[in-house]
């Protein structure tokens, strides 16, 4: 067995090999304010890399923010209209009662034209109660 073959698994190259590799490939000499050059621009570049980073981390915090501010509230807008239960005959009934009276509510007018009448109790007795063409002929 070669030195190669013993050291193979080793993190560092066994002597004769560093050796011959010295000699195959010489270091270079790099003049220190060279070193320091290449080290100072290297610096830099990870210096605004980590600043875009953050720019870039920033904004998509804002992004969601400014979702979150416009989503949430139109999820939780609730129109009182669709918020009722669907419509029954004892609805109609109510609203008969209340257009009588004259204490009618907003919510009352079914049928949205501004006004509650007894068109708006047609409107519910007409969705709660309907048969069938074949049943009417």
């Amino acid at each position: 067995m070669s030195d190669y073959e013993e050291n193979e698994f080793e993190a560092t190259p066994p002597a004769k090999l560093a050796e011959d590799l010295e000699r195959l490939y010489p270091m270079p000499h790099v003049p220190s304010q060279v070193d320091q050059t290449i080290r100072s621009a290297a610096l830099r570049h990870l210096r605004r890399s980590r600043r875009s980073r953050m720019y870039i981390g920033w904004s998509l915090a804002g992004a969601a923010l400014a979702a979150i501010l416009v989503i949430v509230p139109m999820l939780h807008r609730t129109d009182s209209r669709r918020a009722q239960a669907p419509p029954d005959i004892t609805k109609a009934l109510a609203i008969a009662h209340r257009l009588r009276s004259g204490a009618t509510l907003e919510t009352d007018d079914i049928n949205r034209d501004g006004v509650v009448d007894q068109r708006d109790v047609d409107a519910i007795a007409m969705t709660v109660v309907r048969l069938k063409p074949e049943v009417t002929q």
